[in-house]
């Protein structure tokens, strides 16, 4: 009975587990680990997240204001998300070198 209960409640914690959608954050903070890991050692690539607004345009969406600092120098971004069916998808991107005036 207790091997039962036990069972039922591992299964029952899995499934609230799973269930739950990526937050925003989560989401942009593990692409941006994932892009960083995709360059060479040798070059230092980082970023720093400035602002981001959800549900800006439309409910289920995002805005992100970012630096990056990758082959090109420092740059500034702004990126659009979607998120669809509960994940979230990157939708559109600009940027400009930090120090430029575009």
């Amino acid at each position: 009975m207790k091997r039962r209960l036990l069972s039922l409640a591992i299964f029952a914690a899995l499934l609230v587990a799973c269930s739950n959608e990526q937050t925003f954050d989560d989401f942009f903070y593990a692409k941006m680990e994932k892009h960083k890991k995709d360059f060479d050692e040798e070059v230092h690539y980082s970023y720093s997240l400035v602002h981001k607004e959800e549900n800006v345009v439309k409910e289920n969406d995002a805005i992100t204001i970012f630096r990056e600092n990758n082959l090109q120098g420092d740059q500034i971004f702004i990126a659009y998300f979607e998120r669809e069916n509960g994940i979230w998808m990157w939708k559109n991107t600009r940027g400009a070198e930090w120090n430029s005036f575009v």
